[in-house]
């Protein structure tokens, strides 16, 4: 049975192999020169987690690709949040003849952290998405101009040296760089790639990449024997190592039916070694255990041997450990697959890369893998291809726009969504056009597992990929110009309940190709927001918005929404809208600064303009309306203002690279533009204003205007401005006082198991405990008692939420027995007495 650890280390062990580390590194440094630190290793040491492709894979800056503890996170889950681990140890091993370096056997860990490549004392690895654990506030990769290099949605980055190596320090440093993915077609793969550098004196021949590669297909950590029956095959020809469970299921991943899942395939490919005589080695040598980690040595000549496959090794009384040749004698670098038992077994697969003679002080050795997964063969194998097409184009792939912000505020069986509109700015990186199309909404009712409620067995049509729940789309003739929104209020939810929602961006390629950004995976995304839907707390009167008043000199005539939610930074206000022209880049990369002003109001003033360079010096200016050209043949100078149907606009060339500045196809679109301020402070910066659209403001209030008819004086322009105030939510005393007897206990009776509650745990779902206390005033005290008498608990209620959740326990922490108990809810002028029941 494989099962993680769960504890900590004895303190007096650590301390005393500390101790023994340091007078022999104080050795190792005399001898050699070598800048080990091995304190500042465990200072430096970390744990960090992928989660930004289909994978949730944990990992140490310590040479172990997977969590020694449940509690750390998942090993090679995958799909992210299906519960479903591959993996149960992955290890780097670098090794020459007589010294291997591992982080395979937990009593005599040679791979240290170093330090530097860690926010100290922070226990987190880099990764690019989150500068919070960027080491001096520096990303650690950089371009050749030292910009930071990210490559992927997710990358990481740490380093790890052998200054614990207990056959003496060879001074060898290892730089692992992680990419993940969010992509539709990359999803299914995550990238490693270990940079090995000569940081000693010494030249050394005979070095050896390997790879200890142990997975359980199908298992739970400390479940039944689900790694008792897996394959492992090796394809020469890609390069690719994968494994799979014999009879396709698991009984340990359960559906929500109770039926036994599908397993998948997983596998590693090697897509870059280090040359030799002008061809890469690639695998050279392959290996299987067929009891599992109950055949490894730690012995260094053992491990030597099966990285290089040693004759000497092969000749030893643990030749049958490892050498399964097979059909392939007299070859014995490479076993035959076909002579692992035909129902599996638990099975581990060891490669080399080897041997990279003359390796001199200074140089780096480039290994680059990949791991890859599919439900099917068919699936497998096409995510190996884009994986592989991933790699040749040298990780550069044609990337969605950015997602948005997502913010949810929850309501009496309600939930309103809302987001912002920093995805307007992605762009295609090939042509530079604008590359943003719309927004898609998702919901997930099972926490990101599933981003849609349809029934594939009943709706087979509907495909595999996620339904949005809502759709927006430019209004461009591209798509369904269903127009884009900012917020959305699903009024379909039960309270108490958990809901997810995501937001997406899209583009759509010239080709038709959709292109989207992640739904996410985590909670913590900002695209994704978490939402518990509330009952409204008793005599509660939410913030309203008041009359929208015209406080400029213009003449328009809208209707408007004004929707403040129902949190704190929304009321009591006053907020301005004004509108202004801005200008919005269609196409290009020019960095020039744009200053846009108003000359003169006039009719065709807030007529959108367009303005096409014909070259880096000429321009087309023409007015979207009226569908006229107003100058065919302008002359571009920098700095210098052009004047339009009252529009003032100057571009002003801030670099002389020619790529920043406007070049031929570039365009720039002229529009109106809406504002926001709130007491001062901007509430909405300025944005491309169209009618009906539902803005945000950063204080949560939804603003929309519509036109109140099509007279053309009545529309907006630039000499409009409106203005509107926000009150703070009331309670009205007399509604508390009548309607105390709409306090409920849910679920009343309590049964364990309630759908309530929420569930943890991998191996054994346990529910947690709660009763929640429903329909209350905004403040009151909750008294609870047995039939007794005896008093339970008390529980402070101050909240907006009508809600109160009680864990079970009595005041001593104690969980509370089976039966009937008596509940007491107080307010300053009334109360009400009730009871509640307990079966378990």
């Amino acid at each position: 049975m494989k099962t993680r650890l769960i504890g900590t280390l004895l303190i007096g062990v650590l301390l005393s192999s500390l101790a023994w580390a340091q007078s022999r590194k104080a050795i190792e440094e005399a001898e050699r020169g070598l800048p080990l630190d091995k304190t500042a290793g465990i200072t430096d040491r970390a744990g960090g987690t992928h989660n930004k492709s289909a994978f949730s894979w944990f990992f140490e800056n310590r040479g172990k690709l997977y969590p020694r503890r449940a509690s750390q996170g998942w090993g090679g889950e995958w799909p992210i949040g299906s519960g479903h681990e591959y993996i149960y140890r992955v290890n780097p091993f670098i090794g020459i003849p007589g010294n291997v370096i591992q982080g395979r056997f937990t009593t005599n860990e040679e791979w240290e952290a170093v330090s530097g490549y860690v926010v100290r004392d922070s226990a987190k690895i880099a990764f690019s998405d989150n500068p919070q654990t960027w080491p001096n506030g520096s990303w650690l990769a950089k371009d050749a101009a030292g910009k930071p290099l990210i490559v992927s949605n997710q990358d990481s980055y740490c380093s790890y040296n052998d200054s614990t190596n207990t056959k003496g320090i060879l001074g060898i440093q290892v730089d692992q760089i992680g990419y993940a993915f969010s992509q539709k077609q990359v999803r299914d793969m995550i990238f490693f790639t270990f940079l090995v550098i000569n940081k000693s004196p010494r030249t050394y021949d005979g070095v050896y990449f390997g790879l200890y590669m142990d997975l359980d297909i199908g298992n739970l950590s400390g479940g039944i024997a689900e790694w008792s029956d897996d394959k492992c095959l090796i394809d020469r020809n890609r390069q690719l190592v994968s494994f799979y469970d014999v009879k396709g299921y698991s009984q340990e991943w359960l559906t929500p039916s109770g039926g036994y899942s599908t397993t998948g395939y997983m596998g590693m490919t090697l897509l870059e070694t280090p040359e030799v005589n002008g061809k890469q080695l690639g695998i050279t040598d392959f290996h299987y255990n067929t009891n599992g980690a109950d055949d490894d040595q730690d012995i260094d000549s053992v491990l030597y041997g099966i990285l290089s496959s040693s004759p000497s090794l092969y000749a030893s009384s643990f030749s049958s450990w490892y050498f399964h040749p097979g059909a392939n004698l007299p070859d014995i670098h490479f076993d035959d697959p076909n002579t692992i038992p035909a129902g599996g077994c638990d099975v581990l697969a060891w490669i080399g890369s080897g041997p990279y003679n003359s390796f001199k002080p200074g140089d780096t050795l480039k290994f680059v893998t990949a791991w890859v997964a599919g439900l099917t063969t068919e699936d497998f194998d096409s995510a190996y291809t884009h994986c592989r097409e991933l790699y040749l184009n040298n990780f550069v792939i044609t990337q969605p726009p950015p997602s948005p912000k997502v913010t949810v505020v929850p309501g009496n069986g309600r939930a309103t969504i809302l987001w912002d509109n920093t995805s307007e700015e992605g762009r295609d990186p090939l042509t530079g056009k604008k590359f943003f199309q719309g927004y898609r909404l998702y919901k997930s009712i099972d926490k990101g597992l599933h981003w849609d409620q349809i029934d594939r067995n009943v709706f087979p049509a509907a495909g595999a990929d996620p339904v949005p729940f809502a759709s927006y789309d430019r209004i461009d003739g591209v798509g369904k110009d269903s127009g884009l929104q900012y917020s959305y209020t699903d009024s379909t939810l039960t309270n108490g309940f958990e809901y997810w929602y995501s937001v997406t961006a899209y583009a759509v390629t010239s080709s038709g190709q959709i292109l989207e950004s992640a739904r996410g995976n985590t909670a913590a995304e900002g695209n994704i927001g978490v939402v518990v839907p509330r009952w409204d707390a008793l005599g509660r009167v939410p913030g309203t918005a008041g009359a929208l008043t015209q406080t400029g000199s213009g003449s328009a005539q809208v209707k408007f929404l004004l929707s403040p939610a129902d949190v704190p930074q929304a009321a009591d206000r006053t907020y301005q809208i004004s509108f202004a022209p801005i200008a919005v880049i269609e196409k290009g990369y020019l960095q020039s600064l744009i200053d846009v002003g108003i000359e003169s109001v006039g009719a065709y003033t807030n007529n959108p303009l367009a303005m096409a360079f014909t070259s880096p010096t000429g321009y087309r200016l023409r007015d979207v309306t009226r569908d006229l050209v107003l100058d065919s043949a302008g002359v571009y100078i920098s700095g210098q203002p052009i004047l339009a149907n009252g529009l003032r606009f100057t571009l002003t060339d801030t670099s002389s690279n020619a790529a920043d500045r406007p070049a031929e196809g570039d365009s720039i679109l002229f529009v109106t533009g809406i504002r926001i301020t709130s007491d001062g402070a901007t509430a909405l910066p300025l944005q491309p204003f169209s009618y009906g659209t539902r803005y945000v403001t950063s204080t949560d209030v939804i603003v929309a205007l519509t036109k109140s008819d099509t007279v053309a004086s009545h529309a907006i322009t630039y000499n409009d401005k409106f203005s509107f105030t926000t009150k703070v939510a009331t309670v009205d005393q007399n509604a508390v006082a009548g309607g105390l007897s709409r306090v409920r206990v849910v679920p009343n009776p309590y049964l364990v198991a309630s759908q309530y509650e929420q569930e943890f745990g991998v191996l054994r779902r346990e529910p947690i405990r709660q009763l929640k206390f429903t329909n209350l005033p905004p403040v009151c005290t909750i008294y609870i008692f047995t039939l007794d008498g005896d008093q339970v608990q008390t529980i402070e209620h101050n909240s907006s939420d009508g809600v109160a959740t009680w864990d079970m326990r009595a005041a001593g922490g104690r969980e509370i027995a089976a039966g009937v108990y008596l509940y007491l809810v107080k307010t300053d002028t009334a109360e009400r007495l009730d009871r509640f029941a307990v079966i378990k």
